[in-house]
């Protein structure tokens, strides 16, 4: 990437995760950057989020136990939801001891989103690119929605935490000039970036890691330049119920 990219190659928001109570994965989000660069380092024009959700998960897996955590892939569990009683087998895509106290259980999702401007034939994009860039963002927050739910049927102990994990893609043609490839990349970041602050509090953790030089990832017709990974947790009812509590309180009190 040029120097007109405003957006930082490498971002993991520490005050964010500490807002939202999970500062215990922070050496683990910034480790993930650091294993996603030795992995390109390695294969030089490879990169694992040209794959599926799979070699993504397992780089954080990665992660996790080079940071010092317990760390289990894609095992067997009991899923339900409370409010109608169901119960059936199921996997879970991730889970990672912190402590005793602190043990975390993910499900996940990827997403590739195109966001050059050249047009596949029938496909009609809107002339505004703020309003194509929004239509994106919509797109992954459906995504983020769907391992949102997949993590709400996990059965849980009461010292787990479910978290949502959603791989965002960015793929873009390679024809398209560097600028316009830059451009598309800070809209989209700075759009998903408003989305997480419409409240005081962050609604998931936003981190990611972009190539210097993408253009050595190209798959077929589109480079690759990085990916980002958003992560929300899902809150047990009785989680949910004190923090409505508390809102109301200090609704009362202003």
């Amino acid at each position: 990437m040029s120097a007109n990219l405003k957006t930082p190659l490498k971002y993991v928001d520490k005050r964010q995760l500490a807002d939202l109570g999970l500062s215990d994965l922070t050496p683990v989000l910034l480790e993930w950057i650091e294993l996603n660069e030795k992995y390109l380092h390695a294969s030089k024009d490879d990169c694992p989020w040209w794959y599926n959700e799979r070699p993504l998960v397992g780089i954080l897996a990665a992660a996790a136990w080079r940071k010092g955590f317990v760390v289990l892939e894609e095992y067997s569990v009991r899923k339900g939801r409370r409010k109608d009683e169901t119960d059936a087998s199921g996997r879970c895509d991730l889970k990672i001891w912190a402590n005793k106290n602190s043990v975390f259980r993910f499900e996940a999702k990827q997403i590739k989103i195109g966001l050059g401007r050249r047009r596949k034939k029938g496909y009609r994009r809107p002339a505004d690119q703020d309003e194509f860039i929004e239509g994106k963002c919509r797109k992954i927050m459906r995504s983020l929605d769907r391992a949102r739910k997949d993590a709400g049927e996990l059965k849980t102990e009461r010292q787990e935490r479910r978290l949502a994990l959603c791989f965002v893609c960015p793929k873009i043609n390679k024809n398209e000039q560097r600028a316009i490839r830059e451009e598309a990349l800070d809209k989209l970041i700075a759009s998903l970036s408003k989305k997480n602050h419409r409240n005081k509090k962050p609604a998931f953790s936003l981190s990611w890691f972009f190539v210097d030089r993408p253009s050595q990832l190209v798959k077929r017709t589109s480079v690759y330049p990085g990916v980002i990974l958003l992560v929300k947790e899902v809150k047990k009812r009785n989680q949910r119920l004190r923090q409505n509590m508390s809102h109301h309180t200090n609704i009362k009190e202003k």
